[in-house]
């Protein structure tokens, strides 16, 4: 769960719902809006938050790949063998999830689950400044 001003530009960039705990003064509130949020932030950024999942988002070649074309973008590059420049953890662990379930024969472009796993574990994690998602 993400707070206060990283619970806002969460929101932001991928259209979460924003929420307010409730304080002394009143009570939870849900559906906020950002200039709400910005608002309770000055006062105390804990009461903001966000539970929306973390983004599942790819980085290669400055291009910038959220939801299912992250995935599918990734596995693309695998099995081109391409250096993939950066993934968010979100997607690092769904990969992971998936390559650990899955058979010879069920591997993405034919790239097998043993060398998928090792190539996404050895790709960094973050995200890159120069992008627009």
């Amino acid at each position: 769960m993400l707070t206060g001003a990283d619970a806002i530009e969460h929101a932001e960039r991928f259209g979460g719902q924003l929420h307010k705990h409730a304080d002394p003064t009143e009570g939870a509130r849900e559906n906020i809006s950002v200039d709400e949020a910005r608002d309770v932030v000055r006062g105390d950024p804990s009461l903001i938050y966000t539970d929306s999942p973390a983004p599942v988002i790819y980085y290669t070649d400055g291009d910038a790949y959220v939801g299912a074309d992250a995935l599918d973008a990734l596995w693309w590059d695998l099995a081109q063998g391409d250096l993939v420049a950066a993934i968010s953890p979100a997607l690092r662990q769904q990969a992971l999830d998936y390559l650990q379930q899955c058979k010879t024969d069920e591997a993405p472009m034919g790239v097998t689950p043993q060398s998928a796993i090792a190539m996404v574990e050895d790709t960094p994690t973050g995200e890159q400044e120069d992008h627009d998602a």
